[in-house]
């Protein structure tokens, strides 16, 4: 925790004059995390849970006293033991994160599950589609080291290939939710190309945003350096996001 009060103190200045050209000053902002929790992320569990958490006392303090709601959905494939932990949104500050669910419900994740390659990614987002999103500002933010079910997706051992994450994705593109994905390692190649070109071809790529980690992965750094690379990234990313939808609004009207 220590780590993102540091960054938030380092940061918070940077966003007074991007704020400014927020719309609504009175308005929140949205924040699904969407996290692969089966058992190929045991290597990298411990450090997505503390980024996480971090990024939750990062965001209420970087965006107050703007309103800042997470929820999460941690997902599995079909046929685990719960396949899905859900938590929906609820106003996290500095003041609560500590106390709060969602904050209690990372920490006590444990990885489990998974058979073939592939996780079911389309479940997790119909699960996130479910929750109580009440911004204009709304992202959801998917961490994951495998790709969704389907042959447009994933190159080796899909049980299910007839699978399509489209249905999934267009929803959240009618409903103006930004997708940030991030990711870990090569077998999401295929997925992210593919998803790549459904935003274009939509002509909704303005929603859509990549952050590659697959080189943070690998360095030999301590945890706390990695949590602080993570955190960097994914909040860079979502506020680069967030701005260029502002502009991109403004030129609707």
């Amino acid at each position: 925790m220590e780590i993102a009060k540091n960054i938030a103190d380092e940061m918070k200045g940077n966003f007074s004059s991007w704020e400014s050209s927020i719309p609504d000053p009175n308005d929140v902002l949205d924040i699904c995390f969407l996290l692969d929790i089966t058992a190929s992320m045991g290597s990298y569990i411990d450090m997505m849970g503390e980024c996480l958490n971090d990024l939750v006392y990062y965001f209420s303090s970087t965006f107050a006293p703007k309103k800042v709601y997470m929820s999460f959905v941690g997902y599995r494939d079909f046929g685990d033991n719960d396949q899905f932990i859900i938590e929906d949104f609820a106003n996290i500050d500095m003041k609560n994160v500590l106390e709060s669910s969602l904050y209690k419900k990372i920490k006590e994740i444990g990885v489990s599950g998974g058979g073939d390659e592939p996780e079911d990614i389309r479940g997790a987002i119909k699960h996130a589609l479910d929750l109580k999103w009440r911004s204009v500002n709304k992202f959801v933010v998917l961490i994951a080291d495998a790709p969704t079910h389907g042959k447009r997706y994933c190159e080796n051992g899909d049980d299910y290939p007839e699978e399509d994450i489209q249905d999934a994705i267009e929803e959240l593109m009618k409903r103006k939710i930004g997708f940030i994905g991030v990711e870990f390692a090569k077998e999401t190649d295929k997925m992210y190309k593919e998803l790549t070109e459904i935003y274009k071809h939509k002509g909704m790529e303005i929603y859509f945003a990549l952050e590659d980690m697959k080189g943070l992965i690998k360095e030999n750094k301590s945890l706390d350096e990695r949590v602080r690379r993570f955190m960097d990234l994914v909040a860079t990313k979502i506020k680069g996001t967030m701005f260029n939808l502002f502009k991109y609004h403004k030129k609707q009207i």
